[in-house]
């Protein structure tokens, strides 16, 4: 799965989940919260320091949104399996020019 580039999208998403999930969104709850911080500078629209909240905006979850896509596409490619096609034209599906540029990244 790492052999994914999106692989690393799930990942972050995971420990935001867990911080969110587990620690009320409180970074300095946190096991993570090093990570979450150092997150901030890699992921636009995603805000986290220690002693705070955790904040997601919009253009970070539309970003997850495009990047899980995209590792799901490759997941089903790498599986020989074929996305049905009324997922294809699911809102949630980037347009295939956006789908490009996201497997390009």
């Amino acid at each position: 799965m790492a052999a994914c580039e999106e692989y690393q999208a799930l990942y972050d998403l995971q420990k935001i989940r867990d911080c969110i999930t587990h620690c009320r969104g409180e970074v300095s709850l946190s096991r993570d919260k090093a990570y979450l911080v150092s997150l901030k500078d890699r992921r636009a629209g995603f805000f986290a320091w220690e002693g705070t909240d955790v904040e997601i905006r919009a253009e970070c979850i539309e970003r997850f949104i495009k990047e899980t896509w995209a590792f799901f596409t490759w997941l089903f490619g790498e599986l020989k399996r074929k996305i049905n096609d009324s997922w294809k034209d699911s809102k949630w599906a980037p347009p295939p020019s956006e789908a490009k540029q996201v497997k390009a990244k």
